[in-house]
């Protein structure tokens, strides 16, 4: 059940970043607004280097401040987009609810 959640976690993200790609702009600015012995130090080891990775992960920024920059710039810019594609996303729902026409290329 969470893996399912984390995937269309991830998918939902990914479609609300190419939504703003898809929508024309006269559109988008219309419509927007139990375990054995073997099996438990197997999973010790893992939580052990679990630690060790994310103690890793979370030193990076102190040696290496351009890669933060830079993953925090990507981040910023993949946020903005997706919260671009949640915009439309709702434009259209509601458009859709009210019952209004879907504009299309014939009416252009």
């Amino acid at each position: 059940m969470i893996r399912f959640a984390f995937k269309m976690a991830v998918w939902g993200f990914l479609g609300l970043m190419a939504l703003p790609s898809l929508v024309p702009a006269d559109q988008m600015e219309a419509g927007v607004e139990q375990a054995s012995v073997t099996g438990v130090e197997t999973s010790i080891n893992a939580a052990r280097f679990a630690g060790a990775v994310a103690d890793d992960v979370g030193s990076v920024c102190t040696r290496q401040p351009d890669l933060c920059a830079s993953g925090r710039a990507l981040a910023d810019a993949a946020l903005a987009r997706a919260h671009q594609g949640l915009v439309i996303a709702t434009g259209l729902i509601e458009k859709a609810q009210s019952g209004e026409p879907a504009a299309s290329d014939d009416d252009a």
